[in-house]
């Protein structure tokens, strides 16, 4: 019988997960936590469904003026911009029904799902269904669900709707919720506490109906048996769409990154091939590039001299013109070099999409961004600094490019 498997993932997508592999949820089902790795892979016929935690995913409404579900997407993040904390370039949007002319909108970052979604690929996962936890709590008219653990706290307001809380801030934001609300409207609250005793219960709620649940069915077995009954929400919409070609998607950027970083060690060989005295040295830096070749090119079958086949096969998809990564290879090798040129700017990710790369980076100082942001612009590369936080004693910052300037 086809199982499915459930992870539940936590904000950090290289962290600690929550695990179900059943045909059929039940209290009695074994449920796991433990890291990606320690997962087993399912069979190819069974599916996989990743719950995405509350605080990450933005639930909304709103009156799109069509049914064309590809102007959908491009038409809702325009039209809850000025609601949305962000920018649109960094969000992902996936679309539903409300009810009526409503469109259900769900928002989460974009680098978190492509990060995710790397994660699992590396160990092996391929998810048919990313949805948000907040719509697979159980649910009934006039009431609220509220699923309460140990600094998580999930609620859902109505078919959906709902948000991510920390437990610390419930009681006041029910309170706050239950003044807005007429006395006769007041919803029935209804509250999964799977905190450890003693931690201490939500107080003054009189005001609303408060029921509590007295069972012990994990979370996952709760969240898992919901989205049995009601399918909500994919994520996998737009160019994160499960369909056919969806892997090799995801493997062509994945090469892609590996080109950047072949025609960056490139650019680097260049610069210490001159210093190089040793044959020894010259051997290590030999089974660096070797690493970087095959990593870039797994279907080479013979490594003879990898800093020329390097170059040869680069040289050679600049050359097939119309193919996909055309663009990209493009900008790799007006940006490589210059990103390369500063050793201590390290590439944390990167994105390409239609004409346009993103680069995550990491440096010591601000001005070390900025610094790549004149070199690029010096190259006559349209380059903006987009933003910069401070992380301990580095600097994470994004950088995209978009070609030449005109």
């Amino acid at each position: 019988m086809a199982q499915t498997l459930f992870i539940r993932m936590s904000e950090n997508p290289e962290g600690g997960v929550q695990w179900l592999l059943a045909d059929t949820p039940s209290a009695d089902a074994p449920v796991g936590d433990s890291l990606l790795q320690h997962i087993p892979v399912p069979d190819s016929g069974n599916d996989l469904v990743l719950l995405v935690p509350a605080s990450l995913v933005t639930l909304a409404e709103t009156d799109v003026p069509t049914r064309n579900r590809a102007q959908l997407l491009k038409a809702v993040p325009y039209a809850l911009e000025e609601e949305l904390a962000g920018t649109v370039d960094d969000l992902h949007f996936a679309v539903g029904r409300a009810g009526g002319s409503r469109t259900l909108v769900a928002v989460i970052r974009r680098d978190w799902l492509e990060e995710t979604l790397a994660a699992l690929e590396r160990h092996g996962f391929s998810p048919n269904a990313v949805v948000p936890e907040t719509l697979c709590l159980p649910w009934s008219e006039d009431e609220w669900t509220v699923l309460l653990e140990e600094g998580r706290g999930v609620v859902r307001t109505g078919r959906q709707t709902g948000f991510g809380v920390d437990p610390e801030n419930l009681e006041a934001v029910i309170d706050a919720a239950v003044a807005r609300q007429p006395e006769e409207g007041m919803p029935r609250i209804r509250i999964f506490d799977r905190r450890r005793e003693g931690e201490g219960q939500p107080a003054s709620l009189a005001a609303a109906d408060v029921v509590r649940d007295e069972g012990h069915t994990p979370s996952i077995v709760l969240l898992a048996t919901t989205f049995g009954d009601q399918r909500p929400v994919n994520l996998l919409q737009g160019e994160f769409s499960k369909q056919p070609g969806w892997r090799e998607g995801l493997l062509r950027w994945r090469i892609a990154a590996g080109l950047f970083a072949a025609v960056v060690a490139t650019v680097l060989i260049d610069r210490v091939v001159e210093n190089i005295q040793y044959a020894d040295q010259r051997d290590k830096l030999d089974a660096a590039m070797t690493a970087v070749y095959k990593a870039t090119f797994p279907d080479a079958a013979r490594i003879i001299n990898p800093e020329q086949q390097m170059r040869n096969r680069l040289a050679e998809l600049r050359e097939q013109r119309g193919g996909p990564g055309v663009g990209f290879l493009d900008l790799v090798a007006d940006a490589g070099p210059h990103v390369a040129s500063d050793r201590n700017l390290d590439i944390k990710m990167l994105r390409y999409r239609d004409g346009r790369m993103e680069l995550d980076l990491d440096a010591r100082t601000i001005e070390q961004l900025e610094a790549l942001q004149q070199r690029l612009k010096k190259a006559r590369l349209n380059a903006d600094l987009k933003s910069v936080r401070n992380e301990g004693d580095r600097f994470l910052g994004r950088i995209v490019i978009t070609g030449e300037q005109s």
